[in-house]
């Protein structure tokens, strides 16, 4: 069955603002100053060898002589649209807690992120179910579905502008919400300057794996002062593939989170598009009353 979210606020702010999330700490999204950050206080001071052979921005066969020019080509790749795809798990003895998100950006106008948990916080107090925010150049919707109670919500991002509910523009909502943090560049450079291997990977051209442990690297995944890694980069400097491992309470949480830029009209319009216009009042009625509200992009920790 469908209902109207009324009265919403911003209680979306963090999408799962006060919930526990992988790894026992609370679903919020870290800054994107974190990059930064990490940045002035993890460069290598390690010079560039002009005569090493680069096998990607940044990294020689031994070693990643300068971590920021690998992060910026990671994030200049992403420029044309991609297709990002995040799988994370908790597990132990007796209990599986798992988290996968994707987030198809064709731009700032368009985009599409979805987050499915079960037994994992999502939105409000939904466990086990589907946040999913789109774009599509005019409005951005949402629809949450809870897979518990078996109900589906839906709403559009809006801010309340005297007295009446105003969608905001999707790539306003993109850059307030900082959803360039999900582009993952401040992981890169974190990961990047603790490289302990660089080995070449047998049948892809020009592919790298990099490994290494990091302590408290820019992600969600913060719980645990030390994080195991694999990340595969291209020779143009993509992380295509980033695996991430560490220890939380008695359980171990894995996640990987891949990057495909192979990609043509990455965003396509959900078939829950059309109720969510008919929902939200703006298929031709007024909109002064819609509700949903602004929120940061879901990440497990």
């Amino acid at each position: 069955m469908t209902r109207r979210f009324a009265a919403l606020g911003c209680v979306l702010l963090l999408v799962t603002a006060g919930c526990a999330g992988i790894g026992g700490q609370t679903t919020t999204a870290p800054p994107q100053t974190t990059a930064d950050t990490t940045e002035s206080t993890t460069t290598k001071a390690t010079p560039k060898t002009e005569s090493a052979e680069q096998l990607a921005p940044g990294v020689t066969a031994g070693d990643v002589e300068d971590p920021e020019a690998l992060a910026d080509a990671h994030r200049d790749a992403l420029d044309s649209g991609f297709v990002k795809q995040t799988t994370a798990g908790w597990t132990n003895e007796s209990t599986t807690r798992t988290w996968n998100q994707t987030f198809a950006v064709e731009n700032e106008s368009v985009w599409q992120l979805t987050t499915t948990g079960e037994n994992e916080p999502i939105a409000f107090d939904v466990t086990n179910g589907t946040l999913d925010s789109y774009a599509g150049g005019e409005y951005a919707l949402w629809q949450i579905r809870n897979d518990t109670a078996g109900n589906t919500t839906y709403g559009v991002r809006s801010i309340t502008v005297d007295g009446a509910r105003l969608p905001i523009p999707p790539d306003q909502f993109f850059e307030n919400n900082n959803y360039q943090i999900l582009y993952e560049r401040g992981l890169v450079y974190s990961l990047a300057s603790n490289v302990d291997s660089v080995d070449a990977l047998d049948g892809s051209e020009g592919a790298i794996e990099l490994s290494g442990t990091a302590a408290d690297p820019p992600t969600a995944f913060t719980q645990s002062s030390e994080v195991e890694f694999t990340m595969t980069v291209t020779e143009d400097g993509l992380a295509t593939v980033i695996d991430l491992t560490h220890e939380s309470g008695d359980g171990t949480v894995e996640s990987t989170i891949t990057f495909d830029t192979d990609v043509t009209d990455p965003v396509e319009q959900p078939d829950w598009y059309e109720t969510a216009l008919n929902e939200t009042g703006l298929n031709g009625a007024t909109t002064g009353d819609t509700d949903a509200q602004g929120s940061r992009p879901s990440r497990p920790v």
